[in-house]
């Protein structure tokens, strides 16, 4: 699947800024940027849950169609076979978070 340069570059930086991936730790873990190893497989063997939200890949699927990268079921597919291991995707991040803080979690947004 070819993707335009240009498009690719700004879906991956608008992912970052708008934080299309969260991260839930377990209760009881506290991660400070650079004191422990931020990788995403240490983060997970340490209790961390990475979620994608359903309507934000929604959001990225329209885009690359709209850009010609092919249909959008076929960008879908292919993006959703190639998610990192063990990456949750989640109907909608804001139930997501909802659900995380009535079991405890604290939500602070970074960016």
């Amino acid at each position: 699947m070819d993707f335009p340069l240009e498009l690719l570059i700004n879906a991956i930086i608008a992912g970052v800024l708008l934080g299309g991936f969260y991260v839930a730790v377990t209760v009881g873990i506290s991660i400070a940027f650079g004191m422990l190893d931020s990788a995403i497989e240490p983060l997970q063997a340490r209790g961390a849950v990475f979620i994608l939200c359903n309507n934000a890949l929604n959001f990225w699927v329209g885009r690359l169609a709209a850009g010609g990268a092919g249909k959008a079921e076929t960008i879908r597919a292919d993006l959703l076979a190639h998610l990192l291991p063990k990456v949750v995707v989640v109907p909608a991040m804001v139930v997501a978070i909802s659900k995380a803080q009535e079991k405890g979690l604290t939500y602070k947004y970074l960016g």
